[in-house]
């Protein structure tokens, strides 16, 4: 299955990809190429060949430009927006109420709210994927919003928030524009391939394949870590969403990892 390619991927990012990936190559082959590692990378989302990768990439980033120029995504990444900016509640509460004409008037002003963090922590994507909102969270991204952020002091991306929100159609458009898909967020949103993805050839959880989860408090009230600390937790927290979100493909799977039953995630679920 093809890596989702982020919206806003640029060349000098996959060129470092190449060079990564020439690096393991090298390891087995010290022969391997640079052209080599280009066309896995390129094969990797879905290309046939680096050089059809490079041309959507230029292609997607004229579109782009097209709609935010990049000077003015240059000087949004440079302004600090506070929790409390007047403009950044309006944007919030526009994109609650699917108003599309208010949310890109005021990014068209103010580019940097796209990225901005509210009072209680989300970012506007967070709320388009609370509300199910797959266009608004492409005119988000499209904007400069960060599409792996994090909600406050917990650890949900829009992709995990819409997964716990079971919002279905943003979740789906929020992969292709490039979401990362932890095990978590695979589980949630009941995709078998990204799940077993996450899993070694010898059946175990690969390291890093977990990065968000549930909010979990301890007894005085204080926040769990978030992802839990070992792989059978994460295995654990991971089947008790595809449980909730009724994705019977993936609560088997998991069911055969050596899960913790007794664990319990948001709110003792």
């Amino acid at each position: 299955m093809p890596r989702p390619l982020p919206l806003r991927a640029n060349l000098e990012w996959l060129k470092k990809q190449s060079k990564d990936r020439l690096d393991a190559l090298r390891a087995d082959n010290p022969q391997a190429k640079l052209s080599d590692a280009q066309l896995e990378v390129a094969r990797e989302f879905g290309f046939a060949s680096w050089r059809k990768l490079k041309a959507h990439v230029e292609q997607v980033r004229d579109q782009l430009d097209a709609i935010v120029p990049a000077d003015v995504r240059r000087r949004a990444q440079a302004e600090k927006v506070e929790p409390d900016d007047p403009d950044l509640g309006r944007l919030l509460e526009a994109v609650d109420k699917g108003e599309v004409n208010a949310v890109t008037e005021l990014l068209n002003q103010r580019p940097a709210l796209a990225r901005a963090h509210g009072p209680d922590g989300r970012t506007p994507l967070h709320v388009a994927a609370q509300c199910n909102d797959p266009n608004l969270a492409a005119v988000l991204v499209a904007y400069g919003a960060d599409i792996n952020a994090r909600f406050g002091k917990w650890a949900h991306s829009p992709l995990s928030w819409a997964a716990t929100c079971h919002a279905a159609e943003c979740a789906a458009a929020l992969l292709r524009l490039g979401a990362d898909a932890d095990l978590f967020c695979a589980a949630g949103i009941g995709s078998l391939e990204h799940v077993r993805a996450c899993f070694d050839a010898d059946g175990g959880l690969i390291r890093g394949s977990s990065r968000t989860g549930s909010s979990r408090y301890a007894a005085d009230g204080t926040l769990l870590p978030c992802p839990p600390p070992t792989a059978r937790e994460q295995v654990s927290d991971a089947l008790y969403l595809a449980c909730r979100n009724g994705h019977a493909e993936v609560v088997e799977f998991l069911l055969a990892k050596n899960p913790d039953l007794e664990f319990r995630a948001y709110l003792g679920g």
